[in-house]
Formats: structure tokens, C-alpha cells, sequence
């Protein structure tokens, strides 16, 4: 009768303990962040900087949480959500800017589009 009332014991407490780890380990959902920058033509040190950083910051975001210490991804409510980019080259010219940000926020639907860089990119876009 004890070893019974041990093991059942046990047993709901390894629940206890390992169902926070189990809820954790169920498939995240995904968000895509667009990116428009030069990744070719005269700017493109410029975009490539750009998308480098995005990507390094969407990567320790995913591992270490928005705060660096929890889970990886961002938290909405209750659910966790891994973030990607979603890139489009301008080539520094405008009007491949105002088509990049309507194919990302158009076409594509993404919530955040980061960019374009530039003075005569982002004019044109805002139109």
C-alpha cells in the first residue's frame, strides 16, 4: 500500500515538473520581418550591413528571448513566436524600393518591413 501511494506520488510530481518543459518543446509558430536593402549597386556596404545586423539580431532573439535570459522568440499573449526575414534587394534605387515595399507589405502581408535606406529610397516609399 505505501509503495503504491510512492510511485503514484512520483509519478504525478514528474508531471508536475516537466510539463512547463513540455509546453515549451511544442512547435513555435512564425513570424517573417521584411527587409528592404541594397544588396547591390553603389550602396550596397551599406545593405549588406543592414541585413547582416537584422539577421544577428533575429538569430540571438530566436535563441535567448527579447530579454537575453528566457526562451528564444518573442512572446505575444500566450504564444511564442520565432521570427525570419524576408529580404528584398533595392539596389539603392528608388523605384525598386517602392516595389520591394509593396511586394513585402502588399503581396507578402508582413507586419514589419525595416527600410529602405536612404534618403531618395525612403521619399519614394512613403508615397
Amino acid at each position: 500500500m505505501r509503495r503504491r501511494f510512492y510511485i503514484t506520488f512520483l509519478a504525478i510530481m514528474s508531471v508536475i515538473v516537466f510539463l512547463p518543459y513540455l509546453a515549451h518543446a511544442q512547435a513555435t509558430k512564425t513570424v517573417k520581418i521584411g527587409v528592404i536593402s541594397a544588396q547591390s549597386g553603389p550602396i550596397a556596404f551599406m545593405g549588406t550591413s543592414v541585413l547582416r545586423g537584422s539577421e544577428t539580431a533575429i538569430k540571438n532573439i530566436n535563441e535567448k528571448g527579447t530579454l537575453g535570459k528566457g526562451p528564444g522568440g518573442i512572446l505575444v499573449g500566450n504564444q511564442r513566436y520565432k521570427l525570419e526575414i524576408a529580404n528584398y534587394d533595392d539596389a539603392g534605387d528608388p523605384a525598386k524600393s517602392v516595389a520591394g515595399m509593396r511586394r513585402l507589405s502588399e503581396m507578402y502581408k508582413l507586419p514589419v518591413v525595416l527600410g529602405p535606406f536612404g534618403t531618395p529610397q525612403v521619399w519614394a516609399a512613403q508615397e
